[in-house]
């Protein structure tokens, strides 16, 4: 239930997993005609202007990947509430249930709240999910110390940690081409602004990570998976909505508050 309760935009290096490498099916980029930012939300004007590769070697997209990284994580050593909205399309399918008969959504919206300590690191937050009619599914509160799942009502232990909202991307690289597979980056235009595209494919899986150009901040990321005949069997995308510095709700804070106590 835990992985259900925290799933979030970013949890797509997790489900990559389970995705890649389980078909030893040769899908290559070019083969299936892969659109960058193809996860954008189809109802929305998306303009995409492929220019020339950022980089051509392994090293140098990984080193440009990294930079951006550290360009993002940098802009967030500033003390107060960080808040991430996310928009999360699936698959349909099963997802599971909630004790109180709810069902988890293939698609939703995450919105969480980080009271970061000037240093990146996290030192509470909260949060909920709800469904793309704006129904609330569950809520989670971190204190610091435990972690409080309010529609299950789970607590389990916990303690600060360095905010991550790179997609996975970076990670996933570190791993080596044994892990991704092929690599490509790409910078193009989308929806007016300059970004960067990191491509990589292995087996019957796809991931991919958008990234801002010029703040490095992260985008949005997908992850596909595809049969013998290349045909999309399942997908996990998301978009990053929004991310601003902005107190949570004073009902949230008073989880917190309350949480904090016990």
């Amino acid at each position: 239930m835990r992985k259900i309760v925290r799933v979030s935009l970013f949890l797509l290096t997790i489900i990559a997993i389970a995705f890649l490498g389980v078909l030893k099916v040769n899908i290559r980029n070019n083969d299936i005609n892969y659109p960058p930012a193809q996860f954008f939300t189809a109802n929305e004007t998306t303009t995409i202007a492929i220019k020339s590769p950022v980089a051509t070697s392994d090293s140098e997209i990984i080193r440009v990947v990294e930079e951006l990284y550290s360009r993002w994580t940098t802009s967030l050593n500033r003390p107060g509430w960080f808040y991430v909205v996310n928009e999360v399309e699936q698959s349909p399918g099963d997802y599971g249930t909630l004790p109180n008969g709810v069902r988890i959504p293939a698609d939703y919206w995450m919105n969480q709240w980080y009271l970061l300590n000037g240093e990146g690191i996290v030192l509470a937050s909260v949060g909920f999910m709800q469904d793309p009619y704006g129904l609330e599914i569950q809520r989670t509160i971190f204190t610091g110390s435990m972690w409080h799942n309010l529609a299950v009502e789970e607590s389990w232990p916990g303690s600060p940690y360095m905010l991550d909202l790179d997609s996975g991307m970076n990670e996933t690289l570190a791993k080596g081409s044994d892990w991704y597979g092929e690599l490509s980056i790409s910078e193009m235009s989308l929806e007016g602004r300059k970004v960067i595209d990191v491509f990589t494919a292995k087996g019957n899986g796809q991931f991919s990570a958008i990234f801002d150009l010029s703040s490095g901040q992260p985008l949005g990321s997908c992850l596909r998976r595809f049969d013998t005949s290349g045909a999309l069997l399942n997908f996990s995308c998301g978009k990053v909505v929004s991310m601003t510095w902005d107190d949570p709700p004073q009902e949230l804070l008073a989880d917190l508050e309350r949480l904090s106590s016990q």
